[in-house]
């Protein structure tokens, strides 16, 4: 696995690059469309349900799930520690995406934002694969697709040497090839800014296992303090 596959995870265990990450989303664009994302988990997810949230960060989606009923999971430390001292009831737990410690469909649902859009190759598909496992129900992300005013924008820059390549984007079909093969189908998608920003989420059904995969072993979680 590669640095660039990987989404660069050395790079959210700065603590300057945590303590820079919410002021992102604190100035009024930042703010409206984080608000827009909230809206729409709270829409997708039902009151009470077992969630899992992966790469949690500093807890900036915190308000969309309940304490009681809700993990979050992220690989950094300082990321972790940042979302305990917003919430310290928060059940937290380091893990790698690719390898979390859950049994098989031991949440309603799996919230993953602003994590798989920043990874590559098998990587990429291996983090998928694990969402799906652990949920019994769906799976929501966000990704980059192709067509809106920034993508054009940059693209257009790109061309007279002004910009760098662009971040990974897809159409939906591509969407929804990469996520059945990774045993999601795509039911639902939500823009955040139609039109403007690339950005959208996507709720996926898991589709039925194998009826001959072995039982899952008991969920054992060591949560941080």
């Amino acid at each position: 696995m590669t640095a660039r596959e990987s989404g660069r995870p050395e790079h959210y265990f700065d603590a300057k690059v945590v303590a820079d990450y919410d002021r992102r989303y604190r100035g009024g664009w930042g703010r409206w469309k984080h608000r827009r994302k909230l809206a729409q988990l709270r829409r997708w997810l039902a009151p009470s349900e077992p969630v899992l949230e992966v790469a949690c960060g500093p807890g900036r989606l915190d308000a969309a799930f309940d304490d009681a009923t809700s993990i979050h999971v992220d690989l950094s430390p300082e990321m972790l520690a940042r979302y305990r001292r917003q919430n310290p009831s928060a059940r937290l737990v380091r893990a790698d995406a690719s390898h979390l410690p859950f049994s098989d469909g031991a949440f309603d649902a799996v919230v993953s934002i602003r994590f798989v859009s920043h990874l590559r190759g098998e990587y990429r598909r291996r983090v998928l694969a694990e969402l799906a496992r652990v949920s019994r129900d769906r799976v929501i992300i966000d990704g980059r697709h192709l067509y809106n005013l920034r993508y054009w924008s940059r693209w257009f820059r790109r061309r007279l040497g002004l910009a760098r390549a662009d971040k990974l984007r897809h159409t939906f079909a591509e969407f929804e090839q990469e996520l059945r093969e990774c045993g999601l189908e795509l039911v639902a998608r939500r823009s955040i800014a139609w039109g403007l920003s690339g950005r959208v989420l996507l709720m996926s059904k898991v589709l039925p296992r194998s009826v001959d995969a072995p039982a899952p072993p008991p969920t054992r979680v060591e949560t941080t303090r």
